[in-house]
């Protein structure tokens, strides 16, 4: 069959059209993933919505290419009427935390003290780091005998003394926790002095167990020892909470005692942390002095006084 030269032109002009719509369509229904990488950049949006997305936000990649407005800024789309979508605002708080600073290195510990089995007034100077300490015995009242022959009081904690109730139980505790082994020894940085030492002589400090366990957190949270009022130290809320707790239920020195002990009479006064016995000479100065049985005293947070601690005033109430 014969074609004229009209057909031809009109059949090249169809094949124009169609390769011309062909590549049009390809480029609309081009995938995503297709795209120039330049387009995630973009701040994007539907074209009826009130609020645009950022190139991280989800709901921006769910967007079809038919419905989808590209902004060049996010002042373009703000002046469009549009605002920033709430997860899209999750995202730029969170970007915009500062990361938690670095955590400082830890002191070194294997140093001479260690060796020695203790630091001394003179090794330690004005330096609070902690030092690792080899404990070697423990004494009912709290005490830890360290390698070195130093002594030892926990900080802030007052443990049962020889002779009163729950002082083996507690000195049990503490030997099994310590002796034979390293422990890290901490000095209290609210002091003003890296080292202190009690009347007695004895190092006052932290000590932490294995696994960075506090041994006066311990010991209240068991109810193996009452919180020390006539000190002030850097720890004092978290172990003033660890007493109320033990004392709220009833653990340890805070067990009500039977029988005719629980009766026995003891003095508190009006704002005063311990109890007494009528015969201590802390009733004297006592405001407003109550006698009251001992196990009503326990109930209303009172600790025994040093005294009343003492073996002397144990022993004479068995």
């Amino acid at each position: 069959m014969k074609t004229s030269l009209g057909d031809s032109v009109r059949c090249l002009g169809f094949a124009a059209v169609f390769f011309v719509a062909g590549g049009v369509s390809s480029a609309v229904a081009q995938p995503k993933s297709d795209r120039d990488p330049s387009a995630d950049d973009q701040i994007v949006a539907t074209k009826r919505s009130k609020v645009y997305h950022s190139r991280l936000c989800s709901y921006a990649k769910r967007i079809g290419d038919a419905n989808l407005v590209r902004f060049g800024s996010k002042a373009e789309a703000e002046a469009s009427g549009r605002r920033l979508c709430k997860f899209c605002q999750r995202l730029a708080d969170k970007e915009s935390e500062q990361p938690p600073p670095a955590k400082p290195p830890k002191p070194p510990t294997e140093d001479r003290a260690e060796k020695d089995g203790g630091p001394t007034s003179g090794e330690m100077g004005s330096s609070p780091a902690p030092v690792l300490v080899r404990v070697k015995d423990v004494l009912e009242g709290g005490t830890l005998v360290l390698d070195s022959g130093d002594k030892l009081r926990l900080l802030g904690v007052s443990c049962p003394e020889e002779g009163q109730w729950h002082a083996k139980e507690v000195c049990r505790f503490i030997r099994e926790q310590t002796r034979g082994r390293k422990v890290l020894l901490a000095y209290d940085t609210s002091m003003g002095m890296a080292l202190r030492r009690d009347s007695l002589g004895r190092i006052v400090g932290r000590v932490y167990l294995k696994g960075d366990r506090d041994l006066g957190i311990e010991l209240l949270h068991q109810g193996f020892g009452w919180l020390d009022h006539e000190v002030r130290f850097d720890r004092r809320p978290a172990y003033e909470k660890e007493e109320h707790d033990a004392a709220w239920e009833n653990r340890g020195v805070w067990k009500p005692l039977e029988g005719r002990a629980g009766k026995r009479k003891v003095v508190i006064g009006k704002n005063a942390a311990h109890y007494h016995d009528p015969d201590c000479d802390h009733v004297l100065h006592l405001t407003d002095p109550k006698t009251v049985a001992v196990n009503l005293a326990k109930s209303k947070r009172r600790s025994p006084c040093r005294l009343y601690r003492s073996q002397r005033i144990a022993k004479r109430n068995k």
